[in-house]
């Protein structure tokens, strides 16, 4: 039984097969000299970053259904990207604004206190009118959710 194994691996292994990846040369290389790092991402200093924000921006919809916890997202761009997000709001009507702000307050800000401080520091920073009506909504919206008014 030892020696049809053996036979049956040594058969396998000496057959002629063809590379299973083809490689192939990839796109050019970022031009690190126009960005800069921070932390682990590499900023594109050409405005790469800015042009999908706008319409993913343009996306917030208080309609549960249409994306489930939108929010989040927009809760993870003030955290990490604030300037460029408040930069990106205050090109949006002002409903627009006060609705992602709102929705980033309700889905994340009213779980997790620790983020809601960082970006608290980061729009205080700011201090433009678009980053401090838009603390003051997230802020608003984190304590007014249902759970959050039974604790009190």
């Amino acid at each position: 039984m030892v020696a049809i194994v053996v036979s049956v691996t040594v058969v396998a292994l000496s057959q002629d097969r063809g590379p299973g990846i083809v490689l192939r040369p990839s796109g050019p290389a970022p031009h690190w000299d126009k960005g800069g790092v921070e932390g682990r991402t590499y900023r594109n200093a050409t405005g790469a970053e800015t042009a999908l924000l706008q319409p993913l921006l343009q996306l917030a919809d208080s309609r549960k259904d249409m994306i489930h916890e939108i929010g989040r997202f927009y809760a993870h761009l003030l955290d990490r990207h604030t300037a460029i997000t408040v930069d990106e709001l205050g090109k949006l009507a002002q409903d627009k604004q006060r609705l992602i702000c709102q929705l980033a307050g309700e889905d994340e800000y009213s779980l997790d206190q620790p983020k809601l401080e960082r970006v608290t520091q980061r729009l205080h920073g700011i201090g433009n009118q678009t980053a401090n009506q838009c603390l003051q909504v997230a802020e608003t919206a984190a304590n007014d959710v249902p759970w959050r008014q039974q604790q009190k």
